[in-house]
């Protein structure tokens, strides 16, 4: 038959199935050699053993040399096997959707592909029409037909289903699954069903009496064992499918003499079999999901510890779900054990208060617990630096293992800890303890008098680079190399900060005096690597200490003796490139200075509990703003979105130089026009559904387009900007709008408000207003993970309080604006996003667990900071919605919400495109978006979004009302 040349974007490729298995690509190429435009054939072969798949593709210059070829040789012949020729689907939703599939059985031996087609091909364009084989050739009497369209494929089983054809009944339905066969479906038709739950004395004859009442009984047995007992369950078939149904819906549950009758339809082995493993799996992803990041593992537990001992222990910290201390066979103590908390937060204080708590002669391991796979991963990886060597680079786990114990009060550590500038974790020093939570003062690990191997593994620390240099006198000593004294600085005691000291004196930054290690080392970089080469772990920071010292005095006299021992917290590989790079150096430097002024600026805000009102350059962050007017009341809805999904930007991007764009097809294909709009999504955003809800009949445009001019912006204005951020850096990356350039526009729009209504009107509008704020999920997601710069800097946390100050100082100064109604949303899961398990997951295809467990963190600093704010500024309303939990649960039970899919996204192949990534060219985009919780890499689809809106609106009714 002809086929269209309009049916593929590219007609020129062809599919080859059902290929003998000894064809080669020279035979398919002499094959088809007729054709003049024939460009490349090839016969897909597996990669390990190079046995072919019986498939391949033929590709021509022509596409009507293509269409030619579907007509001679489709069907035809080679090796004495009948080959097919189809169009090439490059699109992998439409292969296996299983839309315009159509299903045959019951057919006769005489009728092949060729006479298949024939009865088929006029409802329509057909794709690809096969009979299932034996490998003898023979019909299996089943096959398929698959239509370019569902209209096609439903008129084919209205016309063909039930005709006789070469003298059997034909029977044509609907193309499905194989899960979805075995998955019990309401509809389905059945005549057998399944009881137990029977007594001994309960006969046949009795269930006979009691079934016959719903319909024509075929047969009823009662399995019995090779005695003759009854084994308490049977079987019963009625005549008519609706008698079978009313008999189970009447008869499960009902009492049959002493025991209640459990009724079902009966399944085949393999579909009880899938059915009870699907349901294994959904529980288990629930128990994951809702315990992470509470559960929390100890281990080195004395084998005298009861579980009612570490259950008693362990409360102190929150309310415990659970305690259990791991047995053998023999009910012998393992040594190790879990604690569940009810809360995330209560999990990490427990592992702040007892990592290193001395119990029963024992020091406690304390750390949130990590699934089987996730710590092997991590050891491998581990196992893999500790080999590098010299040039090695540490890596970081948030919240995992480290492979060292704290050790408790008189304990002497199993394993030497290495000598040089060793600091106390963030979490375990006194005075700076995660908010809200109460740390127990520990002492800090004491230099080793043994030398360990040069530039060892070091365990990951929650605050590796000590950038913020904090650290109480009263609980730290500077760390010297083994054999020479530690003589504690004079600053370090007055502010708490860890100084270099070079050759492990004390002077005074302008001595320029330096050891006799770094005149040995001053000849060049070969001598240098050469001494290091042969020194050990203490001597080699030493090395490096006495050079960088003198480099670092340079840019910053007064601040040398910190930077330089924040600076040699850092691998010994990047210290070289340090060395060896001025510009780098500079740049290291120049950030220490910051976070030394942001620690200052932290312990000061600590100390005063006045709200301080700073100017808009001083703002960052990433939000979004929409302004609408509700109902006959000038109030606005003023929401403000711009998380890591870029949901709420609604085209301000479409007038900036950056990237970070969706002004193109197929963003926007199923919004209202069906156009691109510059929304990151197929249609509507949150923003959009909620202005639906209060009654709006237009969307906010963005502030920069045409359409935000004159009375249009008193309906609504938005302000968003894809991949913008809290920490200010993050947008400025991606040349995006920074936290404070929209605070500026927002300052235009209250100017150009009071033009149009008079500043009475306009301060109603902006204190009536509700102002919605959300941010964050770009600052780790699209900056922090990947930015060595920053996570080797900070830790997830103390990055998380960095962002706390940047929304307080925003919230401080939409306040002093005139805001009174102000919500803020929480971070989503970002480790269940499609693109963050591609790019952090390590080959696996569940959430990240540590990036949920961040975004868990931050979600409770951001609960605290924001009731502060709340007791500090008089009047404010202030409310945090909370879009973790509502996300997470259409990703953990897609099918619940009504999607399919939640791992893969809509677009391309469904793992990371975003933003130009996302295009009509992207092999792989679904037809149907309705089916998929993600559009792209990032952001939620339109039915997701809808959703969302809808939490959004419970959650906020204080706001609304």
């Amino acid at each position: 038959m002809a086929v269209p040349p309009t049916v593929l974007a590219t007609p020129s490729s062809l599919y080859v199935g059902d290929l003998h298995h000894d064809v080669s690509d020279g035979q398919l190429f002499d094959y088809f050699s007729d054709f003049k435009s024939l460009a490349s054939v090839r016969v897909c072969r597996d990669s390990s053993t190079g046995r072919s798949l019986c498939y391949g593709y033929v590709n021509f210059v022509s596409p009507q040399d293509a269409i030619r070829a579907i007509e001679v040789k489709n069907n035809s012949t080679l090796n004495g096997k009948i080959m097919r020729v189809s169009w090439s689907l490059r699109d992998p939703d439409a292969r296996r959707s299983g839309k315009g599939n159509v299903f045959i059985k019951n057919i006769s031996d005489t009728i092949d592909n060729a006479k298949l087609q024939e009865m088929f091909q006029k409802f329509g364009n057909i794709l690809s029409c096969k009979i299932v084989t034996h490998e003898d050739g023979k019909s299996k009497g089943y096959g398929f037909v698959q239509f370019g369209s569902e209209e096609s494929a439903d008129a084919a089983i209205e016309k063909l289903n039930g005709i006789m054809a070469g003298e059997k009944q034909l029977y044509v339905g609907k193309f499905v699954k194989k899960t979805d066969r075995i998955s019990p479906n309401p509809d389905a038709k059945y005549t057998n069903l399944y009881f137990k739950n029977l007594d001994v004395d309960i006969s046949e004859e009795h269930l006979r009496e009691k079934f016959s009442g719903f319909g024509t009984i075929i047969s009823l047995v009662i399995a019995k064992d090779e005695n003759g007992a009854p084994k308490g369950f049977g079987f019963v078939n009625f005549d008519n499918p609706d008698d079978a149904r009313k008999a189970a819906e009447a008869m499960n549950g009902s009492p049959v003499g002493s025991k209640t009758l459990y009724v079902a339809r009966a399944q085949k082995k393999a579909e009880r079999e899938q059915l009870l493993k699907r349901l294994f799996e959904e529980r288990r992803r629930e128990q994951i999901m809702k315990y992470q990041g509470s559960n929390v593992y100890v281990k080195n537990i004395d084998d005298d510890v009861t579980e009612y001992e570490l259950h008693q222990l362990f409360s102190q910290c929150g309310t415990i779900t659970s305690a259990k201390v791991m047995q053998d066979e023999k009910g012998l103590s393992k040594g190790f054990g879990f604690v569940c908390f009810s809360t995330a937060e209560e999990a990490y204080n427990a592992v702040n208060t007892f990592y290193g708590f001395m119990l029963h002669r024992k020091p406690l391991y304390v750390a949130i617990a990590q699934r089987k796979e996730e710590r092997q991963a991590q050891l491998q990886l581990q196992h893999a630096q500790r080999l590098a060597g010299l040039t090695g680079a540490s890596a970081m786990y948030p919240g995992a293992y480290p492979p060292l114990y704290y050790p408790g009060h008189g304990v002497v550590p199993q394993v030497p800890a290495r000598p040089g500038l060793m600091y106390q974790s963030l979490a375990m020093r006194p005075g700076w303890g995660t908010n809200g939570f109460t740390n127990t003062p520990r002492p800090s690990y004491q230099p080793a008098p043994v030398p360990m191997i040069p530039n060892a593994y070091r365990p990951y620390r929650p605050n590796r680079g000590r950038m913020n240099g904090y650290m109480p006198a009263s609980n730290v000593t500077n760390v010297q190399p083994s054999g020479q004294p530690a003589v504690p600085s004079k600053d370090s005691q007055r502010a708490g900060q860890v100084r270099f000291a070079p050759n492990g004196q004390t002077r005074d930054v302008n001595n320029r005096s330096f050891g006799s290690i770094a005149e040995s080392a001053a000849d060049g970089t070969e001598m240098l690597s050469t001494l290091l080469a042969s020194a050990n772990s203490d001597q080699q920071k030493q090395i490096l200490g006495e050079r960088l010292y003198p480099l670092v005095h340079k840019h910053k006299p007064e601040l040398a003796s910190k930077i330089t021992g924040m600076l040699l917290e850092m691998d010994n590989a990047e210290l070289l490139l340090l060395l060896e790079s001025p510009e780098s150096l500079a740049t290291k430097v120049d950030e220490a200075v910051d976070v030394l002024k942001l620690s200052k600026a932290k312990v000061s805000s600590q100390e005063s509990l006045q709200p301080s009102f700073l100017s808009a350059s001083e703002v960052a962050g990433d939000a979004a703003f929409v302004l609408q007017v509700v109902q006959s009341v000038l109030q606005i809805d003023h929401l403000e979105f711009g998380m890591t999904f870029k949901t709420f930007d609604v085209g301000n991007n479409n007038n900036l130089t950056t990237l970070i764009k969706a002004n193109f097809l197929p963003y926007g294909r199923d919004f209202v026009t069906h156009r691109p709009t510059g929304r990151f999504c197929n249609g509507k955003l949150a923003t959009d559904f909620t202005a639906e809800y209060l009654g709006f009949t237009t969307y906010p445009p963005a502030y920069l387009s045409p359409e935000a001019r004159g009375r249009n912006i008193l309906t609504g204005v938005n302000f968003a900007s894809a991949a913008s951020g809290y920490y200010e850096r993050t947008p400025q990356i991606y040349r995006a709008l920074t936290l404070a350039q929209q605070l500026q526009y927002y300052r235009e729009w209250q100017a150009k408000v009071v033009n149009l209504v008079g500043r009475t009107q306009a301060n109603n509008i902006i204190s009536g207003g509700i102002h919605l704020l959300s941010a964050g999920s770009s600052d780790f997601i699209q900056n922090y993970y990947v930015n060595p710069m920053l996570n080797r800097i900070y830790s997830p946390d103390r990055f998380s309080d960095i962002l706390m100050q940047s929304y307080t100082t925003f919230i401080q100064n939409l306040y002093g604006m005139g805001a009174r109604k102000i919500g803020v949303t929480t971070l989503p899961p970002t480790g269940c996003l499609p693109a963050a398990i591609t790019l952090f997951g390590r080959g696996s295809n569940q959430c990240v667990a540590r990036l949920n467990q961040d975004a868990v963190f931050f979600n409770a600093k951001l609960n605290r900071t924001s009731e502060n704010l709340k007791s500090r500024l008089p009047g404010l309303k202030l409310v945090v919605f909370d879009i973790y939990h509502p996300l997470l649960d259409m990703i953990i039970k897609p099918t619940d919400s009504g999607f399919f899919e939640s791992r893969r996204a809509c677009c391309g192949t469904g793992t990371l495109e975003t933003s130009f990534l996302c295009n009509v060219r992207s092999i792989g985009t679904c037809s149907n978006a309705t089916d998929y919780v993600f559009w792209d890499g990032f952001h939620p689809s339109e039915a997701a979004n809808e959703k969302l809106a809808q939490s959004l609106l419970e959650q906020g009714f204080d706001l609304i009302s």
